[in-house]
């Protein structure tokens, strides 16, 4: 039997329960953040209404999580108090009700999403950074990504950095690039700050003892051009050059300044911040880890103020929708060898949803039924979003049986191919 109650941490959290002087729109609210499909499975856990602001917001969105003391047997079938009051977070979003319901429309409400979902609404309320963890088929980035259309717009996605080498750690922390119209001089430095040699001598010049302290910021960033015109000139690039400093996602985190006309971030600063994803954790560098551990405050909660010293000491101030998610999957799943243990000094009080296992068998039976029948919202004339097959006009038992077949083979699949990674990385020899 599946518990879905005890995983998160949306109990200890008790300031986070709604109220509402009028008791009657509480409990409509209640009843509609359990609100059901056509095929009898939930509907999300979220609800807008019309609502403007002087930044720009076009609705308030109420986030709860459905399956709240919920249990699921091992049939796939919900048991537990479902008039139960929910938890109930609520957040002003630059989406308008309508596309906030397009979206629900197209997404599946299994657990594991539902649960992300709320934990996400709470941490960005009381700005908390978030932990989650799982096997890749939980749906981290899925659930991040969702959450960021849902209040910023559907065309709208989070700044992502990946630990595993993916991304350049420049892009997470801003570089410093010279103001040339040479291309290849500018091609040229940015392979060489890219490099593991390049790096290097960056963060030493940054740390430098002859920087100025206790001035001026200006005095230091002046020193600091100093030292890149030599840095620059020691790989055959003019050393007369003027340089800029290019803020990297965690500046745009904390200072990101959104226009909700154009739906997109037009300022590195004076905004009031945004979602930053940073993926495979547990991979980090430890330059990342450090820079990460700065933003990380009492108790879990972000910093309110972070001082940025890749460009002479720089502090940003953080905006009330900053918000940074950290993800990372199991160190028990074999396929992941040579993971380097989470920092705990980081880790330590964050909020986070761990998931030990899998998705569970009733979530892959609804994204089955989804998948090979037909949107939960509609039984439409013609071939719905993401149906596979044209099975949506016929029985509801017949598309219900292939999903759940179709249901358990990916359970077996999914083991099957862990498994055999597991047994091919035992030969592997991980470079130190």
């Amino acid at each position: 039997m599946l518990n879905l109650s005890n995983r998160a941490s949306s109990k200890d959290v008790a300031s986070l329960t709604f109220h509402d002087s009028n008791f009657t729109k509480w409990q409509a609210l209640q009843a509609s953040l359990r609100e059901v499909g056509v095929s009898g499975a939930f509907k999300l856990g979220i609800v807008a209404e019309p609502y403007e602001s002087e930044f720009g917001h076009k609705s308030m969105v109420h986030f709860a999580n459905p399956y709240e003391d919920l249990t699921i047997d091992n049939d796939g079938k919900l048991s537990g108090d479902k008039e139960a009051p929910l938890m109930i977070q609520s957040l002003p979003s630059y989406s308008t009700v309508e596309e906030v319901e397009a979206i629900k429309a197209q997404t599946v409400a299994m657990p594991e999403t539902c649960e992300m979902l709320f934990a996400l609404a709470q941490a960005r309320a009381i700005s908390n950074m978030l932990l989650l963890e799982g096997d890749t088929a939980i749906g981290k980035t899925f659930t991040i990504e969702l959450f960021t259309k849902i209040l910023y717009g559907p065309s709208v996605s989070p700044f992502d950095f990946y630990c595993n080498g993916q991304t350049d750690v420049s892009d997470l922390l801003g570089t410093w690039t010279p103001k040339t119209s040479n291309a290849e001089d500018r091609e040229k430095w940015n392979r060489f700050i890219a490099s593991e040699e390049g790096l290097k001598r960056f963060e030493e010049l940054v740390d430098a003892p002859g920087l100025p302290e206790g001035r001026d910021l200006t005095d230091r960033q002046r020193a600091l051009s100093h030292h890149l015109q030599e840095l620059a000139k020691s790989i055959g690039l003019s050393s007369g050059a003027q340089w800029s400093f290019t803020p990297g996602a965690l500046g745009m985190c904390y200072e990101g300044k959104f226009d909700p006309e154009s739906r997109s971030l037009v300022s590195a600063s004076g905004g009031n911040g945004f979602v930053l994803h940073v993926q495979e954790i547990g991979r980090a560098r430890a330059i990342v880890a450090n820079a990460l551990l700065e933003t990380r405050g009492k108790n879990g909660r972000m910093n309110d103020s972070l001082q940025l010293w890749r460009n002479g000491g720089q502090k940003l101030t953080r905006g009330s929708d900053a918000l940074i998610v950290i993800s990372n999957n199991p160190e028990e799943d074999s396929s992941f060898q040579g993971i380097n243990s989470l920092d705990k000094a980081l880790l330590r009080g964050l909020m986070s949803v761990k998931f030990l296992e899998g998705l569970s068998p009733y979530s892959l039976a609804m994204a089955s039924d989804q998948y090979f029948r037909y949107e939960r919202s509609n039984t439409p004339e013609h071939k719905p979003f993401n149906c596979l097959l044209e099975l949506y006009n016929y029985p509801d038992d017949i598309g219900r049986m292939l999903g759940s077949v179709m249901s358990v083979f990916h359970g077996k699949f999914t083991k099957a191919l862990s498994s055999s990674a597991g047994s091919r990385s035992k030969d592997l020899v991980v470079p130190s």
